[in-house]
């Protein structure tokens, strides 16, 4: 069957044959902490008992060559079967992707383990536990949930398809988000509350006021000529870049900096020095060395996915839209126990 591919407003149309929505409810987290339980059971051995000292060993025999295993290949008995190497690494597969290495690590106790949850799981079955509550609407949901995760990850890592033209078009009309500057900052820091029991030979913290005042004559002294990295080295609270002169490196649009430093960073031209800055702990002064673009090919898997995020956030918006309730009974939604679950995310 063809797979369908999906660009921007395409993905309304979408909508129209998906009836999912998310219900992320405590019964996942509760899944999650009882498999890590078991699991962790399984993986982890007992305490060794330490045996007494050994004899000494006879003369090691030649070392054979270790006997190549196949899939068809008796590696093990349970319970009066025998077990081959394909059997074993089917039944191990039961196991979530985040676990095989664990129980990979102790094959033997992982399979037991395996075989003793099959057992359990098909005698609940012969007495028909499946079909009682809260197991019944618990197997549902667990089985909807994974459904819905799989369609998800299906349109977002497969049927939402970026063009290289279209990474190229963002690319051309977002120039500003692929800036980079390199900068040097002097950082004077405050305190509203002094410590009650200082060390000794502690510096003392600065007033916010004092913080101010001393950031403000810094600043008028590089504006009157002095050397803004010497400035910094004898200044700065920030003792990183103080000793390297001031040198911060480089801030990206999408650094995880404060948006007003950022925005700051990129008003100016190089050579520029910022006004004061205030942050909740201290003030900065910023001066701009290099700014340019970031070359397409260099931001190319960047821009693929956040192309590919921004569509798969406007089909979720349609399904939101398509499932919205139009409450006709206040009274029978008035009670709200817990927040709404919130909205499946690609993985």
């Amino acid at each position: 069957m063809a797979t369908a591919k999906y660009h921007g407003s395409e993905l309304k149309e979408r909508s129209a044959a998906h009836g999912k929505i998310d219900f992320n409810l405590r019964i996942v987290a509760m899944r999650t902490l009882f498999l890590s339980v078991v699991l962790a059971a399984v993986v982890c051995g007992q305490t060794p008992v330490v045996p007494p000292t050994p004899p000494a060993a006879p003369p090691a025999a030649p070392a054979t060559s270790p006997a190549i295993i196949t899939p068809e290949t008796v590696v093990g008995e349970v319970d009066g079967k025998q077990y081959t190497a394909g059997e074993v690494d089917a039944l191990l597969k039961l196991f979530p992707p985040q676990y095989q290495r664990q129980v990979r690590g102790d094959l033997a106790r992982a399979l037991s383990f395996a075989l003793t949850m099959k057992f359990m799981a098909a005698e609940a079955e012969k007495n028909h536990l499946q079909d009682q509550s809260p197991l019944k609407e618990t197997l549902e949901y667990q089985k909807l949930n994974a459904l819905m995760q799989a369609e998800v990850n299906q349109i977002r890592n497969v049927e939402i398809v970026v063009l290289p033209a279209d990474e190229e078009k963002y690319y051309k009309d977002h120039p500003e988000l692929y800036q980079e500057a390199k900068v040097k900052v002097i950082y004077v820091a405050f305190s509203a509350a002094p410590p009650k029991n200082p060390a000794p030979d502690a510096k003392k913290p600065l007033t916010e006021a004092e913080a101010k005042a001393k950031i403000e004559d810094l600043k008028k002294q590089i504006v009157a000529g002095a050397d803004f990295g010497k400035l910094a080295k004898e200044n700065s609270d920030d003792k990183d870049s103080a000793a390297k002169d001031g040198d911060f490196g480089l801030i990206k649009k999408s650094s995880q900096y404060p948006e007003l430093i950022k925005k700051t960073v990129f008003e100016l031209k190089p050579g520029q020095v910022s006004e004061p800055l205030r942050q909740p702990n201290g003030f900065y002064l910023i001066r701009v060395d290099e700014s340019h673009e970031l070359p397409y090919e260099q931001v190319r898997v960047q821009i693929n996915e956040e192309l590919k995020r921004k569509r798969f956030d406007e089909y979720m918006q349609t399904l939101q839209k398509r499932f919205e309730v139009k409450v006709e009974n206040t009274t029978f939604f008035a009670t709200k126990p817990q927040a709404p679950p919130a909205l499946p995310q690609a993985r």
